[in-house]
């Protein structure tokens, strides 16, 4: 029996991020990281969060995003056996709720 080797030679591409870059703070947020050439093998995606946490997957969903935790610079890149591609970046910007205003009028003397 004769064994097939495979040669694994192609490193990602550089990836690029689809999804809003201001929102306000409550918003669910989706970013979709997109690699024209995931590389051979094809490889995975990970991302790099503003608090240095790491995700993995093409899609990076946030659910009620805050201005103090979720604002910030996003990185997403894509890995293979091979190497790992160029980095992608990202920076949302969380602007705090929508505020409300009272109307008070002076009491008159």
């Amino acid at each position: 029996i004769a064994l097939q080797s495979e040669t694994f030679s192609g490193t990602p591409g550089k990836p690029y991020i689809e999804g809003d870059a201001i929102v306000i703070e409550g918003d669910n947020v989706t970013l979709t990281c997109i690699s024209p050439d995931p590389g051979n093998p094809p490889g995975e995606f990970e991302w790099t969060l503003p608090n240095g946490d790491s995700e993995f997957g093409p899609e990076l969903s946030m659910f009620s995003v805050e201005v103090y935790g979720d604002e910030g610079e996003y990185e997403c890149f894509v890995i293979n056996p091979v190497s790992t591609g160029e980095s992608a970046f990202h920076n949302l910007t969380v602007n705090g709720g929508q505020l409300e205003i009272t109307n008070r009028s002076k009491l008159m003397r």
